[in-house]
Formats: C-alpha cells, structure tokens, sequence
C-alpha cells in the first residue's frame, strides 16, 4: 500500500495544513495527559467527528506516565451515545448518553518500534483523546507495519500542537 492510498485520502481530500484549524486538544487533560483548552476555545464538532469512521486508524494522547507519546486504535464503531452505563474491559468506562467511540489498539511487537499487531479486545474511547486522525499503515499478513516517515510525522504534530509530552 503506498502513502496517500488509504481510503481516506480519497473520500477525504484534506491536507495536513487544514488540521492546523481543527482543535483537537482535549477537556479530559488530567486524564490522558493532554493540554487541556481554555473555557473560550471551541472544538469544531462537525470538522473532527468526519473524520472518525470506522475503519480508520487514528493515534490517541497517551498519558503522562506512559512509555509511549500516543497510542494507536483502528475504529470499530464510530461515535455514538451510550445508550447503557458501562465499563470496557480496559477500564474505560462510559455513562448513558455519553458519546464515544469503539475500536482496537495496536500493540507494538516486542523488539520493533513500527511493526504492531491488533488486538481483538475492543476499547471505547473518546474523539477528545484523539491527537492525529489520519494514521496510513501497511497491512502485513501477521501485522501492520507504521513507516518511520509516518513515525516522526504523527510525532511532530503532536509537539509542535503542544499535545503530548515529549
């Protein structure tokens, strides 16, 4: 698969310079060690949510005593509300009516820093916690592979956007 070939790219023809006016710094800052926004910043809903369809691989804030800056989750479901309170068997947990979304992590293999595989057990997480919406990896037969190019891209936008702490 070559870069830029991911159906995103082609249902959405968005550059990288129009994130720069999407906000996605999240209001849930203590809990996944992003900068929280200020009570006179907006987030753009609409701008943000479009962009979160299953199927998608995305990269989320990873927390201030987490060995990684982000984490990586392929969208399952995209976001809803909760029509139940619940716990996900992460930990997570959601209340009625709360919106969400649900999806798989990527777990680094041991001994590579951009080869992962994906997990079966499903996560629910939240569109705040999501710092980089447009994540191309290659599918393997045994894994997905994160080009280093694709690394240090997802890296420098969260630093130069102040979202993570590197």
């Amino acid at each position: 698969m070559e870069y830029g070939s991911c159906h995103l790219f082609k249902e959405y023809d968005i550059i990288i310079n129009h994130l720069k006016k999407i906000c996605l710094r999240s209001t849930f800052a203590d809990r996944i060690g992003a900068e929280a926004l200020e009570d006179d910043e907006a987030i753009d809903d609409d701008e943000t949510t479009e962009v979160l369809i299953k199927d998608s691989i995305v990269a989320l804030a990873a927390g201030t005593k987490a060995r990684e800056t982000f984490y990586l989750m392929k969208i399952t479901e995209e976001e809803k509300e909760a029509s139940i309170t619940e716990t996900d068997k992460w930990g997570t947990k959601i209340k009625e009516g709360q919106l969400h979304l649900r999806g798989q992590y990527f777990e680094a293999e041991s001994g590579y820093d951009t080869r992962y595989k994906l997990l079966k057990k499903e996560a629910i997480f939240f569109r705040e916690s999501v710092v980089y919406p447009f994540v191309q990896m290659e599918a393997k037969k045994k894994h997905y592979e994160l080009s280093a190019d694709e690394f240090m891209q997802i890296t420098r936008y969260i630093e130069n956007s102040r979202l993570g702490f590197i």
